[in-house]
């Protein structure tokens, strides 16, 4: 007779009765049999990892932003103001409703100028209230980070500054994201930045104005915006004027913006003609309808 070949996957049934009974009795209890610990170990792990990256994607799925106000018109009053929006299928976070609830205040600072200005005869009225009120809107992007820096100015006859405010959205942590905490991030204090800028600067001061003894002051850090490599960049103001204006008056003196960025300083020179954007063109979101930051800078 023809021996059958043996097989794993086979159950001989021509030994001894003793062992037919075991191998019967094997395959129904096989469910029965705990796995290897090593075999749930790894399938644990397996299933941590696949929902710890389902997690990490739904917190890093942030807001989108869309447009409350945005007003121009032929006398150089231009008004961005944005609200955050959470997509569908996700939950406004508490940082969203925080960060709506500060941009419906700004919204507020503009409300009376913007029925004045959308009235036929609030145009009619030559008064300076009515010329070259911007809060001008640079939002960014980055894997975390969502960042809306507003430029803020209106018409003035002397050299005072503009201002600026920020809004950063943290969408790991689903949190905002404030001063103190950017500070905190970059290892810094804000007394710290304000004599870092006085250092940087004070020494050019007045060099081609024999006698003159000019310093920064005032120096005010009033917002920042987070880059790609999860550091801040800074926005301060201050003042470039004499030292002692009651005995050595040598200049007007005029107020600036300074960018902080990576530990030194760069002046953002809002008096000239052609204004350079606060943030680099290539940095900026782009929406639609355009904002000022898009249309302006390319003519």
């Amino acid at each position: 007779m023809k021996q059958l070949p043996r097989s794993p996957f086979t159950t001989p049934l021509s030994g001894s009765a003793r062992e037919t009974e075991l191998r019967i009795r094997s395959i129904f209890q096989w469910g029965r049999q705990r796995p290897p610990l090593w075999a749930m170990v790894l399938i644990a792990a397996l299933i941590l990892t696949c929902g710890g990256l389902v997690s990490c994607h739904l917190r890093q799925q942030g807001p989108s932003i869309e447009m409350d106000v945005q007003f121009y018109d032929t006398s150089e009053n231009y008004i961005e103001i944005p609200v955050l929006v959470m997509p569908d299928s996700a939950e406004t976070t508490q940082g969203i409703t925080d960060i709506n609830a500060a941009l419906a205040e700004l919204k507020g600072e503009y409300s009376s100028l913007l029925s004045a200005l959308e009235s036929d005869s609030a145009l009619c009225v030559s008064n300076s209230v009515f010329f070259e009120n911007r809060c001008l809107l640079y939002p960014t992007e980055t894997n975390r980070y969502l960042s809306l820096l507003f430029f803020r100015d209106e018409f003035k006859t002397d050299l005072s500054t503009a201002h600026l405010t920020s809004f950063v959205y943290d969408k790991e942590n689903c949190m905002q994201i404030t001063l103190d905490d950017a500070l905190a991030l970059a290892g810094k204090t804000e007394a710290g930045l304000c004599q870092s800028l006085a250092d940087q600067f004070d020494p050019t001061l007045g060099q081609d104005i024999p006698g003159s003894d000019l310093c920064i002051q005032n120096q005010t850090l009033e917002a920042f915006r987070m880059k790609a490599d999860g550091q801040p960049i800074f926005y301060l103001t201050a003042r470039s004027d004499d030292r002692d204006d009651l005995n050595s008056d040598f200049i007007s003196g005029a107020d600036h913006i300074y960018i902080w960025d990576d530990g030194s300083f760069t002046l953002y020179n809002q008096y000239t003609p052609k204004l350079e954007p606060l943030v680099p063109t290539e940095e900026c979101l782009s929406l639609q309808p355009p904002l000022y930051c898009q249309w302006y800078f390319d003519g």
